[in-house]
């Protein structure tokens, strides 16, 4: 296992950028290796390759070129193998050898949950309630069907492999976490559910940096026990989900949680975070589930704590995430997110014209959801529910990838639905 070795806090830059040299150096080799000029198995790539964080850094139009190969495996992969789009009338046409360049994705068809009747478009929630095999390759042999939170009564089940979960764990541990400020020998507290697939892969992206202590919350402890826990292991860094401060459209406030937030952690004994506390404990935190609100935002800055989140869901995690290490002027920080290119990618596209077409900076589309390295669910276009804006194509972090911000639910299905594209 693969151990970083980090020290004091401003060890952290210079401990990035020496893992960045030598993973370029590594993904030199790759490019030796493999002629992706062609169609390559994603799965063939050593399962480390997806924790490397020159894949954010590299020339764009290289780090196309190498996903475009594992894609259209991938895809060729999909259509034979997934139920879902063997049965597909709009992937009768689709030619696999015709994505040249991930742009191409828009030429696929868009698979989505929930349909419209009105504009006879379906999704595929209805048929998953009867056999939800149509969303599992026939090729594997093992997986765990991890579901989705379900906001429409049904979950989308996602199956999942022990390998899917090693590759997900290194894209997350090296190319989130590791940006995000964690270091080898400092403990976590993880406040996710542990039975749910984000919160195992926290925990096993913890192990992979090194830490020296990750408490996992249990059903059975409430705040008292959480706050005398942090104190007892000497808690460095806080892996919580931090619900919206106010009530929804519909008036109803978010359960996500379980009960012990982010700002109910803080309220219990506020000296325990942040610089500014002489004495202090924690002083880096993973915060998502929802945008983070503006308020937290805030008490963070004026705490100091180191605050980040990443995109991800049990459909495909990462996808993007924000930054703590980097110069002050960088754009990702907080709720503005870098694309994390691979295993997944993140589409972010508008309805023009009955096609679809990639949005702009400034732009806001519908975030479509494509795996590139797995052996369970592949996901190709899918339609997740959520929409986003792009904020940026650079930043001075150095990252090569597209920003995302200002990341929301898609209540009305309808948003995701336009007469003249064709759907899966």
């Amino acid at each position: 296992m693969e151990q970083l070795v980090l020290h004091q806090t401003d060890d952290l830059e210079g401990a990035f950028r020496s893992r960045l040299d030598h993973d370029k150096e590594t993904f030199r080799s790759l490019v030796e290796l493999f002629d992706f000029s062609t169609d390559i198995n994603p799965l063939s790539l050593p399962t480390k390759i997806w924790g490397n964080v020159y894949w954010e850094f590299m020339n764009p139009q290289q780090r196309d070129r190498i996903l475009s190969s594992l894609f259209r495996f991938t895809l060729q992969r999909g259509m034979k193998k997934m139920p879902i789009y063997q049965k597909s009338a709009s992937y009768s046409t689709i030619q696999p050898h015709n994505i040249h360049s991930l742009r191409d994705l828009c030429s696929l068809p868009v698979l989505l949950k929930d349909g419209d009747g009105a504009a006879g478009v379906t999704g595929f929630r209805s048929s998953i309630r009867n056999d939800p095999h149509v969303l599992r390759p026939t090729d594997i042999t093992s997986s765990v069907p991890y579901d989705s939170g379900g906001t429409k009564g049904v979950p989308t089940p996602t199956h999942i492999t022990y390998t899917d979960m090693q590759i997900e764990a290194q894209a997350l541990a090296f190319r989130c976490f590791l940006p995000g400020g964690f270091t080898k020998g400092a403990s976590l507290y993880n406040f996710y559910n542990p039975t749910h697939k984000g919160g195992r892969l926290i925990e096993e992206a913890a192990r992979l940096i090194g830490k020296n202590h990750i408490l996992t919350k249990r059903p059975e402890d409430d705040l008292d026990a959480c706050i005398g826990k942090i104190k007892a292991y000497k808690t460095d860094i806080i892996a919580a989900v931090q619900p919206p401060l106010t009530p929804d459209a519909n008036g109803a406030q978010s359960k996500k949680g379980g009960g012990v937030s982010f700002i109910n952690l803080i309220g219990s004994d506020h000296s325990l975070f942040g610089r500014k506390n002489i004495g202090s404990i924690v002083q880096r935190a993973f915060v998502t589930g929802f945008q983070l609100p503006e308020p937290l935002i805030e008490l963070a800055k004026e705490m100091d704590i180191d605050l980040f989140t990443t995109w991800g869901a049990s459909e495909a995690l990462p996808g993007a995430t924000s930054t703590v290490l980097g110069p002050k002027t960088r754009t990702c920080q907080y709720n503005n997110q870098h694309l994390i290119m691979g295993p997944h990618l993140l589409s972010v596209v508008r309805f023009e014209n009955g096609a679809l077409v990639p949005a702009k900076v400034g732009e806001t589309g519908v975030v479509l959801v494509t795996t590139i390295a797995r052996e369970g669910t592949l996901f190709f276009n899918y339609a997740i529910g959520d929409k986003a804006t792009v904020i940026a194509d650079c930043c001075d972090c150095g990252r090569t990838t597209p920003i995302i911000g200002d990341i929301k639910r898609v209540d009305d299905p309808r948003e995701m639905i336009d007469g003249g594209c064709r759907y899966c």
